[in-house]
Parts: structure tokens; sequence; C-alpha cells
């Protein structure tokens, strides 16, 4: 064990060591983690259904497929290989916390994916399960009713990865499925439609495509070369219109309008000069045009997408 875990583990053993002394000695129910009292509404449990419940509101519920009453959901139709494990805590919670109410055991609930303060819901079969969310479902894309599905909700989630984090969508690569048709879905049916990843926040008729980050650096780079050839046209013209105005002051004996012309000419090489260098700085910067990554590149090190 290294010098570091040492030193955490010694810490944890002293605050181990000082929390029971405080217990022995007597302290208010519930500090450090103690039990306490806490009412809690009663689940209303189905026939099929085990449940597993802590004492502060915290339950797992294993049986079949339901979101609501005992007639919700793929169990509530009687149907079955719709198996469901629904993972809660703090049932009722936005509703008992809105209307400072203390709900007891003489409360008979059932699921409510609405005001439940924390879930994970995963299912054999749904009839829909942006609907038992109550989500905007997007019509592109397979359809989400009557197959699995794993939903989380809470009023914050996380998903931490130590070293590498994956979004996949699509059908697996396993060995002894049919070639053609590949991995099926969990109906035991082909999977024909191309894999989709939607990112929801609002109406999913304003859903649009992810950008690629390559193809959209491939494809600035060219408008760039473009720009630079534009621009090198228009110098050059600058610099022929400067050499012909400016033949033309000297036989004139700088009579207008060429001398004037001459020194706009001028101007104009400038200007195209510097725009033709800040085009090469900005392909540097955010187009990675050197080896060495730009500064204020484009692409991200570290989130990409196909």
């Amino acid at each position: 064990m290294s010098k570091e875990y040492a030193k955490i583990a010694q810490s944890l053993k002293n605050v181990d060591s000082f929390v029971k002394e405080q217990i022995s000695k007597g302290i208010p129910d519930g500090l450090f983690c103690t039990s306490i009292k806490e009412p809690q509404p009663t689940f209303n449990q189905a026939q099929c259904e085990k449940i597993i419940n802590g004492k502060n509101n915290s339950f797992i519920v294993l049986g079949r497929d339901r979101h609501s009453s005992l007639i919700s959901g793929a169990g509530g139709k009687g149907l079955t290989k719709c198996g469901m494990i629904d993972l809660v805590a703090g049932r009722l919670s936005s509703y008992i916390n809105k209307n400072d109410e203390i709900l007891d055991n003489n409360h008979i609930i059932e699921p409510n994916f609405a005001v439940d303060a924390a879930r994970v819901y995963i299912t054999q079969k749904s009839l829909n399960i942006d609907e038992y969310f109550s989500i905007p479902e997007s019509k592109k894309g397979a359809t989400s009713k009557m197959k699995s599905a794993v939903a989380m909700k809470a009023d914050q989630v996380r998903l931490i990865s130590r070293e590498k984090m994956v979004f996949f969508c699509g059908k697996a690569t396993y060995e002894g499925f049919n070639k053609k048709e590949g991995e099926l879905n969990s109906l035991g049916n082909t999977i024909t439609k191309p894999p989709r990843i939607e990112f929801l926040t609002g109406d999913p008729k304003n859903l649009e495509p992810v950008v690629l980050g390559n193809k959209l650096k491939e494809y600035l780079t060219k408008q760039n070369k473009t720009v630079e050839d534009l621009t090198n046209i228009i110098l050059n013209m600058n610099v022929q219109l400067a050499t012909i105005n400016g033949a033309l002051s000297v036989l004139t004996v700088g009579a207008p309008p060429f001398t004037k012309y001459f020194v706009d000419d001028i101007t104009y090489i400038t200007d195209a000069t510097t725009l033709a260098l800040n085009q090469v700085l900005s392909e540097i910067k955010y187009l990675d045009k050197l080896i060495v990554k730009g500064e204020s590149s484009i692409l991200s090190d570290t989130v990409f997408t196909s």
C-alpha cells in the first residue's frame, strides 16, 4: 500500500473510531447516518412484484412492466416477457416538498415517474418508454414501442468514467448471428433502421444533425483556399493597376486622376496582403494548418463522434 493510501486509510479509521465513540455517548437520531424515524407512504404492491425497501423512502421493485397504476404498462395489459426492475429513491418527493405534506404508511401510492425524486427503470418490454417519462418522441429512427428500455431520471444525472466513456448506438458484432441480419432486438426481430442518437432539450421537430469535425475542417480549408486564391487575384490586379497608374502619373507629371489611382492601388495592395496574412494565421489557429495543434482549434481533443 502506498503512503498516500495508507494516510487515507488511517484518516478513515480515525473518523470511524470518533463516530463510534460519539454514538456510544448518545447523539441526535440521524446524525452520522444513525437510524431516524421518517414517515413514508405505503407502496401498492402488485401480486407479481417483490419489493426490497429501505427505511428512508427507497425501494427496489422487481415485477412486470408498469409505470403507474396496476392497469398501466405491459404488465397491466396482462402481457408476458415484460420483466421490470424499478429502483426509486424519494417517492412523491416533489409533491411532498411542494405541499409541505407528510405522507405516512396510511397513504397508498403507485409509481409516479413525474414526482418521484430519482429513478432507474429497467424493463424487458415497455408499451412506450418515452410516454412513461412524458418526453417528446422523435418520429425518426426506430420506435420505442414494445421494446426493452433502460431509463434514468433525477434532478441531476451523472455518468462517470475514469478512463473512457463510449456512447454507442447500433448492432454489436457478436459471433453466431446471421451475417446479413446481425444482432436482433429484444423481440427477436431484425434491426432494419440505421442507428440514431438524439440529444433532446425541446421540440424534436427542431432536431438538427451534428457537424463532423474533420469534414467541417476539410470544407473550411477548401473555402479558405478559394478566398486565398481570390485575394491573390485581386492582389495581382492591384499590382498591375498600380504599375499602370504609376506610369501614367509620371507621364502626366502627377496630374489627376492617375496619382490618386496610384495611391489607392497601394492601399488596396496593403489591405490584400494583410487579408492574406490573416487568412493564413486563422488556418494555423483554428484549422491546425501546422503540425502543432492550433490554440483555438475547432476540433476537440477529448470528444469524438462518427
